[in-house]
């Protein structure tokens, strides 16, 4: 059991891709899952190319995804 809770939380760091993106392990691995590529300039960049996918083939992991990330993206550039 403690070995499961690691790999959460090992699966949930955030990790830099470049310097306006941070995505998570488990992130990451679905991107690389549907050879998408995330080294780009911005979250909004990132979620086109997904919507993009999505509009062609719905995929229920890239759906969610895409959830994850708009809320990250909204979050982090936000005026609050």
């Amino acid at each position: 059991m403690e070995e499961d809770i690691i790999k959460i939380i090992d699966d949930n760091n955030l990790i830099k891709v470049n310097d306006n993106i941070y995505l998570t392990k488990k992130q990451i691995a679905t991107l690389d899952k549907y050879q998408i590529l995330y080294d780009v300039n911005n979250l909004k960049e990132l979620l086109f190319i997904i919507d993009d996918i999505l509009a062609s083939n719905y995929i229920l992991e890239l759906d969610q995804l895409a959830i994850e990330l708009a809320e990250m993206d909204y979050y982090y550039n936000s005026h609050k």
